[in-house]
């Protein structure tokens, strides 16, 4: 080196010829990568050590269990205390759940199979929370009242065919109607019903109102009643057209 500068050679020549390290920045821009383990890779998880790996699964879905009942949740309820519903699930070895056709601040509707009598049904499922489940039992007391008193299912009264609880949740079973009527006036594209159909339509609800009203006073003849006692709004619509 030193008679190499002393020819006139420029010192910078002979460190041009020592390989830079790592220190003088020859692998800054150089990715590193890090070895991963074998037991690590998907394939091993899911093979090899497949009992391992579903043990652990148990176990991440019995802690997130645990923090949700912790709560005051489970897993069948959602955050708002609906059933989380699943078409196909078997209710009290009797109903297949279908699908959910309505959904309210009460709870929500689903449409299932009656396996005994062969039929589907319309089940209303109350949220699993203290003031719904009271109400619930309020309206299964007066609907169980009202089918007692009609007999003959003469007055278009929906029919409470049962009534269970299922998971903590009140749970109403109906006859499956129709269409509701928003489902109806849609089929129509909104152009409304003909004037036959609304004739049926508050023959039925006068009807049922009336039967009502006799229930409330203790009438033993809802017609006769309805036919010689008007409803009170009625007579005042009456004055106020004249």
């Amino acid at each position: 080196m030193a008679s190499n500068a002393s020819a006139g050679q420029p010192a910078v020549e002979s460190a041009a010829a020592t390989p830079l390290g790592p220190a003088a920045g020859n692998d800054v821009h150089k990715p590193t990568f890090t070895r991963r383990d074998c037991r690590e890779r998907p394939l091993h998880k899911m093979s090899v050590d497949l009992i391992e790996t579903y043990k652990q699964i148990n176990k991440v879905y019995y802690e997130k269990k645990a923090r949700a009942q912790e709560k005051g949740l489970n897993s069948w309820d959602d955050e708002n205390y609906d059933y989380v519903i699943r078409p196909g699930e078997e209710i009290k070895g009797r109903w297949i759940v279908r699908e959910r056709i309505g959904k309210g601040s009460f709870g929500q509707v689903i449409r299932a199979y009656d396996m005994e009598h062969k039929i589907d049904v319309a089940i209303k499922i109350i949220k699993s929370k203290k003031p719904f489940m009271v109400q619930a039992r309020t309206e299964i007391d007066i609907l169980n009242r009202l089918g007692e008193a009609d007999t003959q299912n003469a007055n278009h009264l929906v029919r409470l065919t049962n009534q269970f609880e299922h998971r903590g949740h009140p749970c109403l079973v109906f006859e499956m109607l129709s269409y509701n009527l928003y489902e109806l006036l849609k089929n129509t594209h909104f152009k409304g019903v003909s004037l036959n159909l609304i004739r049926k339509f508050g023959r039925q609800i006068l009807t049922v109102r009336a039967w009502l009203r006799c229930c409330l006073t203790g009438s033993a003849h809802p017609r006769s009643h309805a036919s010689t006692h008007p409803l009170p709004h009625a007579r005042h619509r009456h004055r106020h057209r004249h």
